[in-house]
C-alpha cells in the first residue's frame, strides 16, 4: 500500500519494529515527510511544519501525564463513536518509547 503525497501535504509516518513473530518491540520512530515538489509558500509550509512537530512529539510529552491522556483517549473514543475502547495505555509496548 502506498501514498503519494500532494503538492501541498506533509504527513506524520509511524513506524514500529516488529518481531519476526509479528508482535511488536515497543520501539516507536515517527518520520515527517514532505513531497519533492510544494505549492505552499515559505510561510504556510511552515506553519504546517510546526504543527506536525507538535503531533510528533505528543506521545512522548503526554506519556508521564496519566490524566491527561485518559481524558485524551475519552475525547477520541466520543469523537469517533468507539464507546470504551481503552485500546492504547503506557503500559501497552506500543507506548512509552515513542
Amino acid at each position: 500500500m502506498g501514498f503519494t503525497l500532494k503538492e501541498n501535504q506533509i504527513a506524520l509516518v509511524f513506524s514500529m519494529d516488529v518481531e519476526d513473530t509479528g508482535e511488536i518491540t515497543g520501539s516507536l520512530d515517527t518520520s515527517v515527510v514532505f513531497p519533492t515538489e510544494s505549492s505552499l509558500d515559505d510561510q504556510s509550509l511552515g506553519i504546517m511544519i510546526d504543527l506536525i512537530t507538535m503531533l510528533s512529539v505528543f506521545l512522548s510529552y503526554v506519556e508521564d501525564k496519566d490524566e491527561l491522556f485518559d481524558d485524551l483517549v475519552k475525547y477520541r473514543d466520543e469523537m469517533l463513536g468507539l464507546g470504551d475502547s481503552n485500546v492504547l495505555s503506557f503500559n501497552s509496548p506500543t507506548m512509552g518509547s515513542a
